[in-house]
């Protein structure tokens, strides 16, 4: 991304020729008979070349020999956004709801209703045009428009980890469903310059699970899909991941994470 980041506040065998096999192969090959019986001066018979042993090159198995592929390296750990690097407060959500006399659940429920939600993450139409919408769908406003205005909590582990990773060679990528202002937000939240890619469904024109979300992602990378790590906190979306060929794990925690990048190589 390029952009500076602003800070974000942490929580020895014998040479063979020497004394080697093929030197000594005549110690191991018995003479013909008649070589017993020859008289001072003749000269030896040679010995034939097919008589003499020629250590053979040890067989080591190997994927190949074994019948097995060599696992493909991974080269790219792409990431969800929400859920993963940032997060939301529930409380913050609940106490909107308290003060404003709504039921605990119909913010998100509204928010997450389609054809609202998908045309927001398609590009189809504006966050702000989603967020007034939500206000009329509730009959009330106010409550969407601070519902809308929550700040995120960015894990500052979680971009430390994409930090280790970049070091290690590796691209750090995200792919999220969000809206058309997700690239002020990463910015200006410190996310975009520690990353390599930052992927909008709302520019993509398709959102997770569809499978077309993850191959633009391959195509623009230039990379095959059994080369990617994908981890989401909803196992849902991880259905497209898995039909391009990505490693697709379901993301529960940090240390669940590492632990999963360092079984597949990602990580030491």
């Amino acid at each position: 991304m390029g952009a500076a980041c602003k800070h974000v506040e942490a929580d020895g065998p014998e040479p063979v020729g020497s004394r080697g096999e093929v030197d000594h192969a005549e110690d191991h090959v018995a003479e013909p008979r008649q070589a017993h019986r020859r008289s001072p001066g003749s000269i030896p018979r040679p010995i034939p070349e097919a008589m003499i042993r020629v250590p053979a090159t040890p067989c080591v198995p190997t994927d190949r020999t074994l019948g097995r592929e060599t696992p493909p390296v991974i080269e790219t750990v792409l990431f969800d956004l929400d859920g993963v690097i940032r997060h939301f407060d529930p409380a913050f959500v609940a106490e909107v709801e308290r003060r404003h006399a709504l039921a605990t659940g119909t913010l998100l429920a509204a928010a997450f209703a389609d054809p609202g939600l998908t045309d927001v993450v398609t590009g189809q139409i504006t966050r702000e045009s989603w967020i007034t919408g939500i206000g009329e769908a509730l009959g009330a406003p106010d409550a969407a428009r601070e519902w809308g205005g929550q700040p995120p909590r960015v894990d500052p582990e979680m971009l430390a980890l994409a930090d280790e990773l970049r070091a290690r060679g590796k691209t750090v990528a995200i792919l999220t469903n969000g809206t058309d202002t997700i690239p002020v937000e990463v910015e200006q939240q410190g996310i975009a310059c520690r990353v390599d890619h930052v992927f909008n469904s709302a520019e993509i024109g398709h959102a997770k699970p569809d499978a077309q979300a993850f191959r633009h992602v391959l195509d623009a990378l230039g990379v095959p899909g059994n080369t990617v790590f994908f981890t989401d906190d909803s196992p849902a979306k991880l259905a497209g991941a898995v039909e391009v060929g990505m490693h697709a794990h379901p993301f529960v925690g940090r240390a669940e994470l590492r632990q999963e990048l360092t079984r597949v190589g990602a990580l030491r």
